[in-house]
């Protein structure tokens, strides 16, 4: 599937900074991993506010990857469902903006997110409000 949003910075879907999810990262070094990371907005934003020491980002569209590897330690490029990460105990957070419900097996991806996580590691999730009056309106006018 090919996807050019993230091309302009005026994109507001991979070049998201998320607030709400920022700001229930603790200050420190911390590493994350930021799945469905875009363009590397929350990253970015992570770094700067020294929440982060390092952050690892899995991006399914590449040119969304590139962008977010220009601040990101490394960025895996794929599915998440069909990769193997490296980790084990490694994170202190694993950040999920609005990606679990675009999922096949979301239960096998927190599985597996459970395992990259240090003992005291946190996982840090977002999920659309299907009840949020704009959904509904999609759903009721455009069948979107």
């Amino acid at each position: 599937m090919l996807n050019q949003a993230h091309i302009s910075n005026q994109d507001t879907y991979y070049n998201r900074e998320r607030p709400s999810i920022v700001s229930l990262v603790r200050v420190g070094p911390h590493v994350v991993l930021d799945l469905g990371c875009g363009a590397g907005a929350v990253g970015r934003r992570l770094l700067q506010e020294g929440k982060a020491s390092t952050v690892i980002g899995v991006e399914l569209f590449a040119e969304a990857a590139q962008e977010a590897a220009r601040h990101y330690s490394a960025v895996h490029t794929g599915d998440i469902e069909e990769m193997t990460l490296p980790y084990t105990a490694h994170f202190d957070y694993v950040l999920c903006g609005d990606i679990l419900e675009h999922l096949k097996d979301p239960y096998s991806v927190v599985k597996k997110i459970h395992g990259w996580l240090k003992d005291d590691g946190r996982l840090i999730c977002s999920l659309p409000n299907v009840r949020h009056w704009p959904i509904i309106a999609n759903l009721v006018f455009r069948g979107a």
